[in-house]
């Protein structure tokens, strides 16, 4: 929330960044040059201020004959100053050279309309289209986004498959039929594992692992582990049974008695 408030401000009006002793008007990037913006991604400070810098800012600039150190700390509170972040602009710089058709198309059909043109515009447009706000929006693009698509596709199905090795961080988004999907899935992993492990012989029977839960908010993985005693009795009975159910209501299964 700090970000977009800063933002919102610093991206219509030139912000004061202090510079050894001097006091630097810097204007806000809508004014800059696209070669003055690579120009700082690619850390030539000083070719950065001759090309986005007015006149005076540039003169000041050139009498504080900033170290390196004191351009690191200019970037640090012109990021502050802002709400920017070079690291989301970089990074949303990469996306756009390679995929901003998909990006403009992503931004009408999942964003309410935003024109991808409203970033160079003058103040950003109407939709004050900021590059931190872009990487806001990126970041939230469905799996079935064509940004998202287009960028697995070039991926190949050995990366993905390499990357879905990976342990997964967090969840994605999930919604209430989403989550009645995913018990749906764990109830047919479910029964598919008792049926093969009461179908397979005894001695074997404890290779066949219990299915993992769905990933999703709420519910830990079993590390393998039968999810209940309840369980357990039900395969006991059909182990000892040539698979049959008992009779009755699943309900009825806490009834039954434990097996040695």
């Amino acid at each position: 929330m700090w970000a977009a408030q800063v933002e919102a401000h610093a991206a219509r009006h030139p912000v004061t960044v202090p510079l050894g002793g001097f006091d630097i008007l810097v204007p806000p990037m809508w004014q800059w040059p696209l070669t003055g913006l690579l120009a700082l991604l690619c850390e030539d400070d000083a070719t950065w201020a001759q090309l986005c810098l007015p006149g005076g800012e540039h003169e000041a600039w050139l009498d504080a004959d900033p170290t390196d150190e004191d351009c690191d700390q200019f970037l640090v509170d012109w990021e502050n100053a802002t709400g920017q972040n070079l690291d989301t602009i970089g990074r949303m710089w990469h996306v756009l050279d390679k995929w901003a058709d998909q990006l403009e198309s992503d931004l009408v059909t999942h964003c309410n309309g935003l024109d991808l043109r409203d970033l160079w515009a003058e103040h950003h447009g109407p939709t004050l289209l900021t590059w931190r706000r872009l990487g806001v929006l990126y970041d939230g693009l469905p799996g079935q986004s064509l940004t998202k698509t287009a960028q697995a596709n070039e991926l190949g199905d050995a990366k993905l498959a390499e990357l879905a090795k990976k342990p997964r961080d967090g969840y994605a988004p999930m919604s209430t039929t989403d989550m009645i999907l995913a018990e749906l899935v764990d109830a047919v992993r479910w029964n598919n594992y008792i049926l093969q492990r009461v179908n397979t012989d005894p001695k074997k029977a404890n290779q066949v692992k219990a299915p993992e839960p769905y990933p999703r908010p709420g519910v830990g993985r079993t590390r393998g582990r039968v999810a209940s005693e309840q369980a357990q009795r039900l395969l006991a009975y059909m182990r000892e049974n040539q698979g049959a159910t008992p009779a009755g209501m699943w309900r009825d299964v806490g009834e039954l008695p434990k097996t040695s």
